[in-house]
């Protein structure tokens, strides 16, 4: 979940247990910088592999990674990838999907970002 506080600073919290309204923890506050300029909307997608960063969606056009120890915003490009449209989590799963080209799918990997 993410608290938008008038453009100026975003809180993202977790439920540690499923369904327990004593149970929520606040992972980070992000803040505005020169990358993330307007809050309008900031979702978190998922982690690096290592766990230091966090891929967010931001207003809903591009993917960054915010580093948790930096506190800094990296924004991803992806030479051949188009204009964001959206962007989805997989979990792990016996089945496969391929909704991205493979290309696409190694650069991700190299970037960090888990992907089948």
């Amino acid at each position: 979940m993410t608290v938008n506080f008038h453009n100026s600073k975003i809180d993202v919290w977790v439920m540690r247990e499923y369904n327990r309204g004593d149970s929520w923890c606040k992972l980070f506050t992000l803040e505005e910088s020169r990358e993330l300029r307007s809050f309008k909307c900031v979702r978190p997608l998922g982690y690096s592999s290592n766990g230091n960063k966090v891929l967010l969606k931001h207003n809903r056009k591009r993917l960054c990674w915010y580093d948790l120890r930096k506190k800094e915003v990296t924004l991803v490009r992806i030479q051949g990838l188009p204009n964001l449209n959206e962007a989805m989590i997989c979990l792990g799963t016996l089945v496969t999907p391929y909704f991205l080209p493979r290309e696409i799918c190694r650069k991700l990997r190299t970037l960090g970002c888990e992907h089948p």
